[in-house]
This record gives structure tokens, C-alpha cells and sequence, in this order.
């Protein structure tokens, strides 16, 4: 049960289903490798960077320190073919 006794519904992912990159919900700590070319935002003031797969998670440049960065937009990933 949530606070004040209410019980809160259960998620059936409708939200996560909303936005386009809804299947990526990972955060990620400044300093590891980028996996997936796209558009991440800073958890805490949502400042959005461009970052290319190989490229290092920065520090923001708003000095959140605290935050980490969430996938905002990130490129599909094509099959590999053979």
C-alpha cells in the first residue's frame, strides 16, 4: 500500500509504451562507455547531449553531479547480418 492507505495500481507499461524510446529505462553513471548512439538528458535538470556509441558518459555540464543520464532518443540497432 502507498502512503495515506491507498493501494496504487499496478503498471501495465501503458506509460513506458508512450514515448519512442520507451523500451530503454536504463540510467547511466558518468564515466561509462556509451552503448547505443542517441539523445540522452540529465536526470536532474534534463539537459539533453548528443553522444555517439564509443563515446564516454561526461559529467553535466550543469554541474548536477548528483544525476546520471537517461535515454531521451536512441538509434534502433539493426540486425547484424552474415
Amino acid at each position: 500500500m502507498a502512503r495515506g492507505g491507498h493501494e496504487t495500481p499496478a503498471c501495465d507499461g501503458a506509460a513506458r509504451r508512450a514515448a519512442p524510446s520507451a523500451t530503454i529505462t536504463a540510467m547511466h553513471k558518468r564515466g561509462a562507455i556509451v552503448e547505443r548512439s542517441g539523445i540522452y538528458w540529465c536526470s536532474v535538470c534534463k539537459l539533453p547531449v548528443r553522444l555517439n556509441k564509443g563515446d564516454v558518459f561526461p559529467e553535466c555540464a550543469n554541474m548536477c553531479g548528483r544525476g546520471g543520464w537517461e535515454p531521451v532518443q536512441v538509434e534502433e540497432t539493426a540486425p547484424e547480418s552474415k
